[in-house]
């Protein structure tokens, strides 16, 4: 696995649409203050051609897109690329994305939800971390909390390890203030999912987003069984989070994916909140991984601050990880090995 280099002072930050770009209310305000405090800090912006663009579902064609991430990856000046925002139909620019290039020039590429896609393809096909992490818009807000001084820290590579946040936002308020703060109302801890006291994990970490992962298995960019064997003696920690999936749709992603053979060499798994939580027909999204993972015999880490219920911790993925939950504590931690 190859680690690019974290953020540094004064680096020219690449922003990226591959899925949506940022534009309108709440986002291109967000997208716009969050560059303004950047560039307080002393970074300087380049910026793709559709990064304010929304037209069907997307800041261009596929293949625009694909290009234009590229040529992003490929532009010395740029030291850091991150996504603006997530979408629907980021999986369009696989086929477009030149692999051996990517190959060629390791470098940082941050964001999550849809860019998931991008993600997989740099730590699976590439062997280069990639950070599954929250949008650069995510840093407009009147101020920063705990989870985004987490993340900007984790940027400069400087915070590699991350306790449970104790509250959760269930009610996002960007919508009424488009720079309102995480609106952190509800009690919130990770859990055991078979009860345990205590839950240690270590092993190379990777995962993403569980709608978008379902649409790569099996395809001809599914890469997946080639590199669990190939880090067989590390294990792997999978992370995953539901976004659109009901439970139904999570229990059937989660059978799709262990048939595949993707947890073979599973040491555990943990399961950010769903963004979707609702029972449906008296089956939750806790029994759909119970039935689906249980069968595993290893740990499972429920409501773990990853994925669209905020707030969350950015994810180094292909890198090891530590994670730990049970008898007063509750962190994951990095390494680049």
């Amino acid at each position: 696995m190859r680690y690019p280099k974290f953020l540094r002072e004064r680096d020219m930050i690449g922003l990226v649409a591959p899925s949506f770009g940022a534009c309108g209310v709440p986002y291109g305000l967000r997208q716009e203050r969050a560059e303004e405090y950047f560039r307080e800090l002393g970074y300087s912006f380049k910026k793709v051609p559709h990064v304010h663009v929304i037209e069907n579902g997307e800041s261009a064609p596929a293949d625009v897109r694909a290009k234009e991430f590229m040529e992003m990856w490929m532009d010395q000046d740029v030291d850091f690329i991150c996504s603006v925002a997530g979408g629907e139909k980021e999986l369009q620019v696989l086929p477009y994305l030149d692999i051996e290039k990517l190959s060629s020039t390791p470098k940082c590429f941050m964001g999550y939800s849809d860019n998931t896609t991008i993600c997989y393809a740099l730590t699976v096909l590439c062997d280069i971390a990639s950070i599954y992490g929250i949008h650069l818009m995510d840093f407009g807000v009147d101020k920063w909390d705990d989870c985004l001084q987490y993340s900007y820290e984790f940027m400069l590579g400087k915070k590699m390890r991350h306790e449970s946040f104790p509250m959760v936002q269930w009610n996002d308020l960007k919508h009424e203030y488009p720079y309102s703060p995480y609106n952190l109302e509800f009690e919130n801890e990770w859990k055991n999912l078979h009860g345990e006291e205590r839950v240690e994990l270590s092993g190379r970490i990777m995962g993403g987003c569980l709608d978008v992962l379902v649409g790569i298995c099996g395809t001809r960019f599914d890469k997946t069984v080639e590199f669990v064997e190939r880090y067989k003696d590390d294990g792997i920690i999978w992370y995953l989070e539901a976004c659109d999936l009901n439970p139904f749709g999570a229990m059937r992603a989660l059978w799709q994916l262990r048939e595949a053979g993707w947890f073979k060499y599973a040491k555990g798994f943990i399961i950010g909140r769903p963004n979707n939580p609702s029972d449906v027909m008296e089956y939750s999204h806790v029994k759909a991984v119970e039935e689906i993972l249980g069968v595993l015999d290893v740990p499972v880490i429920m409501d773990f601050d990853v994925g669209h219920v905020a707030p969350t911790v950015p994810i180094l993925n292909g890198s090891m990880a530590h994670v730990v939950n049970g008898n007063g504590e509750s962190y994951i931690e990095f390494k680049e090995i």
